[in-house]
């Protein structure tokens, strides 16, 4: 590992260099380096870790920190200076899925599709053509599953004139001259959606559930045409292949795309495995480590007073909502 001390007058060797060698967020193997390195010079050392055993699935990184030795006017000692994490090339993708455990059953009525197996069922309102429920171990889980979402609230830069210019969006009277003015003049937010397909199938041990649908925008000069595969195992991993088509005239940008979710309100707490802990963005996620954290819903709260992006943790492999129960019950993405 190459190291460059970019202070100019401060020798590497008053701060407490340490590393750790990390498996999916958890320290597997830690040690500390001894560097005597003047300003403005660079030189490369040896990081004594040893290679884990590799398991099928895991990421393996490697941190590298900076730290104040002794306490100072302006920080304790242990405060962290600077640090850096690596990706080492070890990954092995996980070579089969874990077998079905039991058979699925599916009823299906005149207004919805029911998809049950040991401990857990699924249903689908066909009116809707959408996931209403997720119930495990006897506790329901969501409110509403998958819906298309290309809308957020205009935020301040979205609302200022001096951005209209960059956005090409046409100007219509009525709706200024500011980077939101396209998405209501195309009615972004008015969006009415139609349903055109439902359909649900067995296919070896698994069932699939088909969705198509066409999302029109407010003023019906274009549409979002949406299309749902969501396969469910015998262990009820439920997998969602999710593609969006825009056809006709549309905004020249969109203020997102994607699909929200609510949730059951119980599911207070979450967990995620990904940059963190405050929220960052990526435009600035360099400065947020990999690993596991938590938090809450009410914690990841930020009271804008006018709305504003918030809450936002990017590069996550996966996360976890749990009620207070402690993941006694809850749900993975």
């Amino acid at each position: 590992m190459e190291i460059t001390n970019r202070f100019l007058f401060t020798n590497l060797n008053e701060l407490q260099c340490g590393w750790e060698l990390q498996g999916d967020g958890e320290t597997l193997d830690h040690g500390s380096l001894s560097l005597n390195l003047e300003p403005q010079k660079s030189t490369i050392i040896a990081v004594p870790f040893k290679k884990p055993v590799i398991s099928e699935g895991i990421e393996y990184q490697l941190l590298v920190s900076f730290r104040l030795k002794e306490k100072t006017r302006w920080a304790d000692r242990g405060f962290e200076i600077s640090w850096d994490q690596f990706n080492l090339p070890w990954f092995i993708p996980l070579q089969k899925a874990i077998p079905s455990t039991s058979s699925l059953s599916v009823l299906d009525d005149k207004d919805q599709v029911t998809i049950s197996g040991k401990a857990f069922k699924y249903v689908f309102d066909k009116a809707k053509s959408e996931l209403v429920s997720i119930n495990l171990k006897g506790k329901e889980m969501i409110k509403r599953g998958a819906r298309l979402n290309v809308w957020h609230a205009p935020l301040a830069n979205e609302l200022d004139e001096w951005s209209f210019g960059y956005t090409n969006s046409r100007e219509m009277i009525g709706y200024g001259r500011v980077a939101a003015t396209g998405w209501y003049s195309e009615g972004l937010d008015k969006l009415k959606t139609i349903n055109e397909m439902f359909t649900v199938r067995k296919t070896g041990d698994n069932v699939i559930v088909e969705i198509k649908n066409l999302t029109m925008l407010g003023n019906k000069s274009g549409a979002f045409i949406s299309h749902y595969v969501y396969s469910i195992d015998g262990n009820g991993e439920m997998t969602i292949d999710h593609s969006v088509l825009p056809d006709g005239q549309m905004p020249s940008w969109l203020p997102r795309i994607g699909t929200d979710w609510i949730l059951d309100s119980s599911l207070r707490n979450v967990e995620w495995y990904g940059r963190g802990p405050q929220e960052n963005y990526p435009d600035r996620k360099t400065g947020y480590k990999t690993g596991i954290y938590k938090s809450t819903v009410k914690d990841m709260y930020e009271p804008y007073l006018i709305p504003q992006d918030y809450g936002l943790r990017t590069d996550n492999r996966w996360v976890r909502m749990t009620d207070n129960e402690r993941y006694r019950s809850g749900i993975q993405w």
